[in-house]
């Protein structure tokens, strides 16, 4: 899990970069669905679709595969077999406190979020095979922003810290460094290293990841900007190598994107 973290970091940065709200608003710019190319080879193979409430906060997810879909502007997935769909509840503060996970209208999984009474986040309980038993757990520690500043991540919910991370920030809700320990006990030992960088407007324009804490630049993503809107992301497993997989992000119209999707795709654990 070591990457999920990271990447909703990443998703609170995108968003700071002065792209507008997101969620919430009037429904004339929200994100409308991100498609997923896995191998670079211009085949759609995976779509996310976004759907809203009548307050335009995110209320689904449907995901689905679309192998044998080009891609193309304007393509959809109308055909395309539904995987799984992701149904959003919120707290009077519009907090996302629950996730489920449906698929053949049966629960497959849920995930249930705590927040501290300034609204940022404490803690994640997720049942990953839906048996009514946590089975992974975070715990979060956040600076005067509400940003997350550390986790303790619990794979197993056996009451025993497995991972640890830390975030740094030049700027609330902009991380300039990440980093993670995989085995608690054996802090400040690090295993898993990334650093972001921005451009003037304070957009974050790539990610430089060290995938072993051995000082190497092993992967790399771009971000790929319409003015201030994010429309692709590349992502190569080599650093300076060719993209093997790219996503890219369309919209229902304006220059804002739903900030809630880009956190929730990532903790899915879809990485870029």
């Amino acid at each position: 899990m070591k990457k999920l973290l990271l990447m909703m970091t990443v998703a609170a940065s995108l968003l700071a970069a002065g792209c507008g709200g997101g969620d919430g608003g009037d429904g004339s710019s929200r994100l409308k669905r991100l498609i997923v190319d896995s191998n670079a080879n211009g085949t759609a193979d995976t779509m996310y679709t976004v759907g809203y409430d009548s307050a335009s906060y995110m209320s689904s997810i449907v995901v689905q595969d679309c192998s044998t879909l080009p891609l193309i502007s304007g393509a959809d997935c109308a055909l395309g077999a539904v995987d799984y769909t992701y149904y959003f509840f919120r707290d009077g503060a519009k907090n996302i406190t629950t996730v489920t996970r449906t698929s053949s209208s049966n629960v497959t999984m849920t995930s249930v979020y705590a927040y501290d009474a300034n609204n940022a986040p404490v803690s994640l309980m997720t049942d990953t095979t839906s048996n009514a038993s946590v089975d992974y757990a975070e715990y979060y520690t956040t600076d005067a922003n509400g940003d997350i500043t550390s986790a303790y991540i619990d794979n197993d919910f056996d009451s025993t810290n497995d991972d640890y991370s830390l975030f740094t920030y030049f700027q609330p809700g902009k991380p300039y460094h990440y980093e993670l320990n995989e085995d608690y006990l054996s802090v400040p030992a690090v295993d898993y290293l990334a650093d972001f960088s921005y451009d003037a407007e304070g957009k974050i324009t790539d990610v430089i990841i060290d995938d072993n804490g051995d000082n190497l630049k092993d992967e790399y993503k771009s971000y790929v900007y319409e003015g201030s809107r994010l429309v692709r992301i590349d992502s190569a497993s080599t650093y300076g190598g060719t993209p093997n997989s790219v996503y890219y992000l369309e919209y229902e119209g304006g220059a804002e994107y739903g900030t809630e999707f880009l956190y929730f795709f990532m903790n899915l654990g879809l990485y870029f």
